[in-house]
């Protein structure tokens, strides 16, 4: 049975000290429990199609995929195209 869950978190801070957080997925470890890690796959500036490797924790479980950058607009938005069986959504 698939279940939906929504979580709204207003973060005190201006969306432009915030984005760099959320654009770069190396940093998502940072605030994320559940991110293991994400690893940049190439070289080269972050650009729309850019890639990583991807593991998060799920319970005692990793789950390996990868996350393609699919939208920037910047201090506003960041779209990810994933692999992952799950999606998600951060604006």
């Amino acid at each position: 049975m698939w279940r939906r869950v929504t979580l709204d978190v207003v973060i005190g801070h201006p969306p432009e000290r915030v984005f760099p957080y959320l654009a770069d997925p190396e940093r998502w470890p940072e605030f994320a429990p559940a991110v293991a890690s994400r690893r940049r796959i190439g070289d080269g500036s972050q650009t729309v199609g850019s890639r990583w490797a991807a593991v998060d924790r799920i319970g005692p479980f990793r789950i390996r995929f990868t996350d393609e950058l699919g939208e920037v607009e910047p201090d506003a938005r960041v779209a990810w195209l994933s692999s992952a069986p799950w999606n998600s959504r951060v604006e």
